[in-house]
């Protein structure tokens, strides 16, 4: 064999012990990473890479941008609140002062708001100005029909 193939197979050599001994290293470093969380009482978490084993924080910190940062709480402050749905109220009543006056629809608003309303004094139905809890008296919604509920 010649002298440049002696130099050739002893670096071979030496280049696969320092990989062994960097694979080693490495799998010390990490044991000593996991038996530290451990004590801490944390969780590990180890991916594979080209590199070898990595323990990574299996909880990062988190940032999250919502619509907020651009509308702060996506209301129309210009608008009044509009319909959503509109129930039919079949079986409910609202108690004003003594009286019962049977409901005819719940309204759902946008707001989030919902609240019944009753045929008015002039016969008709008005789903905007029709609030029964705007009258003066109303205690609350009561359940007329109880067999409904069964």
């Amino acid at each position: 064999m010649s002298d440049s193939a002696h130099r050739e197979t002893a670096r071979r050599s030496l280049e696969d012990e320092l990989t062994r001994l960097e694979a080693e290293i490495g799998r010390q470093r990490l044991h000593r990473e996991k038996v530290c969380k451990r004590e801490e009482g944390g969780r590990v978490r180890t991916i594979n890479t080209s590199n070898g084993p990595v323990v990574v924080d299996p909880d990062p910190p988190r940032h999250i941008n919502t619509s907020s940062i651009l509308e702060e709480d996506m209301q129309y402050l210009d608008e009044a609140p509009g319909i959503v749905s509109v129930l039919p109220a079949a079986g409910w009543c609202a108690a004003v002062g003594e009286a019962l006056d049977p409901l005819v629809v719940f309204v759902a608003m946008d707001s989030g708001k919902l609240y019944g309303v009753a045929v008015g004094d002039d016969g008709r139905v008005d789903l905007v100005e029709g609030n029964v809890e705007d009258r003066a008296g109303f205690v609350r919604y009561e359940k007329t029909n109880k067999e409904e509920e069964k």
